[in-house]
């Protein structure tokens, strides 16, 4: 059998990505990575208005920003929204979620990585509870074109608290998630399409809780 070529895209000319909205509010693709110097647009085949809303940034490069801006109203059976490149990015990377609302009804999460992402997620501790934000949360599968990984770091809210992260079916990343480190953590070109749960516990008794989340490794 053929081995088959991977012929790297031209940064320089890196083309529009276009996002199309179907009847059911799902988003083709639904996760991707991108090129930095690439823009986005949105193609909306719902059959009704709505709008796109981009989950801000929980750490970096600083909490509340974002990468894309949120698109209102934006018409069934137009033409695609302007594009849009991204910005608020760590040396050219990053990593967002959104979701289409319709109705005041969101629907997703759907991922874009730009370039080596990764996508934030924070721990946060609060009583007995810890609070995984955002969950769920998606990111792209490995993308053979780019030879680019869908990647995701998660953090702590306080460093002197002492989590543990457990994977209950399977860890999909390597390394292994073991504790929020803060690093980014690929998935492979064999990783499946799936949802992945994981756990979240602080076995320090001083700090106590737990809680829980669900990482969407989405494709097309």
């Amino acid at each position: 059998m053929a081995t088959q070529r991977v012929i790297p895209i031209d940064e320089e000319n890196a083309p529009n990505q276009n996002i199309v909205i179907n009847s059911a509010f799902q988003a083709s693709p639904r996760a991707f990575i991108m090129l930095p110097t690439s823009g986005v647009t949105f193609t909306n085949n719902s059959g009704t208005v709505i709008s796109i809303q981009f989950v801000p940034n929980v750490l970096n490069p600083a909490p509340g920003q974002q990468i894309f801006n949120n698109i209102n109203s934006l018409q069934s059976g137009s033409a695609p929204s302007p594009p849009q490149t991204p910005n608020n990015l760590n040396n050219g990377n990053g990593s967002v979620n959104y979701y289409v609302v319709s109705g005041g009804v969101p629907y997703g999460p759907y991922g874009i990585q730009v370039g080596a992402g990764p996508m934030q997620v924070l721990f946060t501790l609060n009583g007995d509870q810890i609070t995984c934000s955002p969950n769920p949360v998606a990111i792209p599968p490995y993308n053979n074109m780019l030879q680019q990984a869908g990647t995701i770091a998660m953090f702590p809210d306080d460093a002197s608290n002492n989590y543990g992260v457990g994977w209950p079916t399977m860890d999909p990343f390597t390394p292994p998630i073991t504790t929020p480190d803060g690093l980014p953590h690929a998935n492979g070109p064999l990783t499946v399409v799936n949802d992945y749960n994981y756990n979240v516990t602080s076995p320090t008794p001083a700090d106590g809780g737990n809680g829980s989340g669900t990482v969407r490794i989405k494709g097309t």
